[in-house]
């Protein structure tokens, strides 16, 4: 009982979180305040701010270098991961692989990846549409489709782009880049 009241505690902060950013996003006056950002402590607090149905799965970060640095608001690209992550969580079964990694681009941009070996998504080309909410109805979680369309406008906002993609021959992979920092 306790853990379905938690589990349910923990939806509703995450509703609570996307709705009102997502308001903020709507907002034509909508600004993103960036600054050097540490990969490895945005990657850090996002772990701290997972569901707690992620102690049911293995989580594993890899960074190509310890030292990278973001334009960007950290603030924000955490919220980013943890929807993501949360998203994976839940379209996942327990006990499923999820990866987060970074490294550094060619174009000066960073690339964050987020890796699940759940179930692929047959209609990736809407995932990151207002209100679009999965096929995969097995879970019995709940959502309202707000927290991709909310990483899309977040991930834009900072100079970056996002995207999805199906891995063969199980798994999604989530990516989104950020602008690398360069010292003036």
């Amino acid at each position: 009982m306790a853990h379905s009241i938690n589990q349910n505690a923990a939806w509703l902060v995450d509703l609570t979180e996307n709705l009102l950013s997502m308001t903020k996003v709507d907002d034509q006056n909508f600004k993103v305040k960036r600054e050097p950002e540490l990969i490895a402590d945005i990657f850090e607090a996002a772990l701290n701010h997972l569901s707690p149905l992620a102690e049911a799965d293995q989580l594993i970060t890899e960074l190509a270098e310890t030292d990278l640095i973001a334009h960007t608001n950290g603030r924000l690209i955490v919220q980013v991961i943890v929807n993501i992550i949360n998203n994976a969580i839940k379209y996942s079964p327990a006990g499923s692989v999820i990866k987060m990694a970074a490294a550094k681009t060619d174009q000066q941009q960073i690339l964050v990846t987020i890796y699940n070996n759940g179930p692929q998504i047959p209609d990736k080309d809407q995932v990151f549409k207002l209100f679009y909410r999965g096929q995969n109805s097995d879970t019995g979680r709940k959502g309202l489709g707000i927290g991709l369309a909310l990483c899309q406008a977040i991930i834009l906002a900072c100079g970056g782009k996002i995207g999805v993609e199906n891995v063969n021959p199980v798994g999604v992979r989530f990516w989104f880049t950020l602008p690398e920092w360069e010292e003036k």
